[in-house]
């Protein structure tokens, strides 16, 4: 499921842009649940998009705020960091 819904907001490209607060918003709440599955999915969400993210420059609060819950899986945050941060469009 996940999968799908990251290829299609990955096909969409910046027409998803106006999407990406109630998306943030929810990935958000994935990430605040008590289980580990689910929270798991929700960073591996984030990994999936984060290139579309970056495209639309919504590299805004919500963003912010799912990079500092993110955080919390530190193996995949260098990797978030480096297609936010590091990669050349």
């Amino acid at each position: 499921m996940l999968n799908g819904f990251g290829t299609i907001v990955n096909q969409l490209g910046k027409r998803v842009k106006p999407y990406l607060p109630q998306i943030c918003g929810t990935i958000l709440w994935r990430l605040n649940n008590k289980s580990a599955k689910v929270r798991q999915q929700a960073a591996d969400l984030i990994s999936r998009i984060a290139v579309v993210m970056k495209t639309c420059q919504e590299v805004s609060s919500h963003a912010v705020v799912m990079l500092y819950s993110y955080s919390k899986f530190i193996s995949n945050l260098f990797y978030l960091f480096n297609l936010l941060c590091c990669r050349k469009s």
